[in-house]
């Protein structure tokens, strides 16, 4: 069973607009490669959705293959 961690673009970019997107989904991928989790598709992680919130805040999920994995960094957080 996978796990999947939400977060919000606005808290990993300063940009707005369609560009704010691409640079969170680059910043959180790289803070979770210098964690050491290897990033892509049905690798140790990798970006599953886009989406909004009620409130209109863009989310990402980013879905672990281990699920331990997933919990650890959710503890440990960014």
């Amino acid at each position: 069973m996978k796990a999947e961690i939400k977060y919000f673009v606005d808290d990993y970019t300063t940009h707005a607009e369609q560009f704010a997107t691409f640079d969170a989904v680059a910043n959180i991928s790289s803070l979770l490669t210098s964690k050491g989790f290897e990033y892509g598709k049905e690798k140790d992680v990798w970006l599953q959705e886009v989406m909004y919130d009620k409130g209109g805040r863009q989310i990402l999920v980013f879905r672990f293959s281990n699920p331990q994995d997933a919990m650890i960094e959710r503890l440990r957080g960014m």
